[in-house]
């Protein structure tokens, strides 16, 4: 998703869970917008991803990991404020 898309996904996210209800996400790490097969990947560091949560949501749990070699994904865990 690009990072309006990504805004909006989570304000929809927001209404649809209950107050303290958690939400995966898992993101390609980086800072790129990349192209691949006409398809369209917007990678997000922890820093861009958490400017879009705001303050709707609390971050459980932000890691890195190997989707396909290391550190090429991050994964978020958040919690419904409110």
């Amino acid at each position: 998703l690009s990072k309006r898309d990504a805004g909006r996904s989570l304000a929809a996210q927001h209404r649809i869970l209950k107050p303290g209800g958690t939400a995966l996400h898992s993101l390609w790490y980086g800072d790129e917008l990349e192209e691949h097969h006409d398809l369209l990947f917007q990678q997000y560091t922890a820093e861009s991803f958490s400017e879009l949560l705001d303050e709707q949501f609390e971050v459980l749990e932000l890691k890195l990991y190997a989707e396909m070699e290391a550190g090429d994904s991050l994964y978020v865990v958040l919690r419904r404020i409110g």
